[in-house]
């Protein structure tokens, strides 16, 4: 007679857990979920939900499993949107997901800040953040002026900023720039995709970013994009 549910909330109330990560085979009581939402707002703890038995097939093996009907996407995607869930793709990125919310502090502005050494990366966020419904806006005056002085002209001095790989040759741009974008008060976190992921660089980069992001109390996220080629992040 205990559900998924009834551990989110335990989870919820208990002050050892930072963040709930759950798989969801069937959506369950929609009242419930909603009232759970409620609370976890309320407890300002992040619940991270990656959904199984989206497709038909799926939906009929769950059935057969647990007895539970797994009921529409979209459906339960609007339950999540409602409720201000946490949405996850797959399990690594539902793990991955928890991690991240059970250390960063919730931020404080609505705007996400995004700072690439790859235009293409930037492009990729910007795609993200759109389908998201995250919003990128752009600097203010200080830190415009701190993005214009260190990106070079064939770089993107704008929100998504695209420093450029020549920060490989003045790793103080990468610190500058970074430091500008997280003291605007525009921003509530910032995104660093890296394209580069060689273990030097980042041990070297990762001791900068730490510090930064302890400093100004904001969530910084970096994305590892060069898993296959140089091994995990």
């Amino acid at each position: 007679d205990v559900d998924t549910l009834d551990l989110i909330n335990y989870l919820i109330e208990d002050p050892a857990s930072k963040a709930v990560a759950c798989v969801f085979e069937a959506a369950g009581d929609a009242a419930r979920l909603q009232a759970l939402a409620e609370r976890a707002q309320q407890a300002a703890k992040p619940v991270i939900i990656y959904k199984t038995a989206v497709g038909e097939a799926a939906a009929a093996a769950a059935q057969s499993h647990t007895g539970s009907l797994a009921g529409s996407s979209q459906a339960f995607e609007a339950a999540m949107r409602r409720g201000q869930f946490v949405q996850a793709n797959s399990l690594a990125e539902l793990t991955e997901m928890a991690d991240f919310f059970a250390k960063a502090p919730a931020p404080q502005a609505a705007g996400v800040a995004v700072m690439a050494t790859s235009g293409g990366a930037a492009i990729m966020s910007t795609d993200a953040a759109a389908s998201n419904g995250v919003t990128l806006p752009q600097p203010g005056l200080v830190a415009q002026q701190v993005l214009n002085e260190c990106v070079p002209e064939f770089g993107s001095a704008r929100n998504p900023c695209d420093i450029t790989g020549q920060v490989l040759n003045n790793p103080k741009a990468f610190e500058a720039c970074a430091q500008a974008m997280l003291d605007d008060v525009a921003y509530g976190a910032l995104v660093l995709p890296q394209v580069t992921a060689s273990q030097t660089l980042a041990e070297q980069r990762c001791s900068v970013v730490s510090r930064l992001a302890q400093a100004s109390g904001k969530p910084v996220c970096i994305v590892w994009l060069s898993d296959w080629l140089e091994g995990p992040g």
